[in-house]
């Protein structure tokens, strides 16, 4: 049996090594379990509605090439919403204007989940990773001209508790303070006709916020504000 010089034991070793592993053979499983760990990551497309289809692809594929280049590991997801509304230009006047779809219509855009991982074919200078990846995102945002992107980490209250804070920034990278852009801590699977999800190997998963349980409600009334809520008991 022929030995393996040392070189071509580092490039089995990076062939095998966890960050690939994680690029290659990515299961919805695997990046819930990356995302309720606590593992720092972001999502982020290239997609914008006004360009067509083939402009589109190729700025995603840009985009892919932006993060290899950069040393962080990535893997492809879907994101899909659904779109009631149209903008429509009026031939005469030329102005436009948004008019409702007869039929709510599936639009998907492509996707990419960024780890803090080391890659095992690109070298990178690892200080602090997740501070790497969320600067790094920024720029890339601003240079894909996308309002928003999402990351998540480990944090720390100030008491020592330490939890996980998922939330949706501008490309300034700050936290935008609105219901809908988080925080969120856990990774739930969804139908596929949900108003929005992001898909991967054919599962349907939206981010969530998991509550905590709460006190036994004392009435009935107070159940029912609970379970609205999100609380359990």
């Amino acid at each position: 049996m022929a030995k393996l010089s040392f070189e071509e034991l580092k490039k089995l070793f990076r062939k095998n090594s966890d960050s690939d592993a994680f690029l290659i053979e990515s299961s919805y499983n695997r990046i819930r379990d990356h995302i309720e760990g606590g593992a720092s990551f972001v999502m982020i497309t290239a997609d914008r509605h006004e360009r067509s289809g083939k402009e589109n692809k190729s700025k995603y594929q840009q985009l892919k090439q932006d993060y290899k280049t950069a040393g962080f590991p990535f893997t492809e997801v879907k994101g899909g919403f659904k779109e009631t509304t149209k903008i429509v230009t009026d031939p005469e006047t030329g102005e436009t204007k948004q008019v409702a779809l007869e039929e709510p219509a599936h639009v998907t855009e492509s996707t990419l989940l960024v780890t803090a991982h080391k890659r095992g074919d690109v070298e990178r200078e690892v200080l602090n990773p997740s501070e790497q990846l969320f600067s790094f995102t920024t720029e890339v945002a601003k240079k894909y001209n996308q309002e928003a992107f999402i990351f998540g980490e480990s944090a720390e209250s100030k008491s020592g508790r330490v939890f996980k804070d998922i939330r949706a920034y501008d490309n300034d990278g700050n936290f935008i303070k609105e219901n809908w852009a988080g925080p969120w801590n856990s990774v739930e699977t969804v139908k596929g006709d949900s108003e929005f999800w992001s898909r991967i190997k054919g599962k349907h998963f939206q981010l969530k916020e998991q509550k905590k349980k709460t006190s036994q409600p004392r009435s009935w009334i107070e159940a029912m504000k609970k379970s609205r809520s999100g609380e359990t008991w």
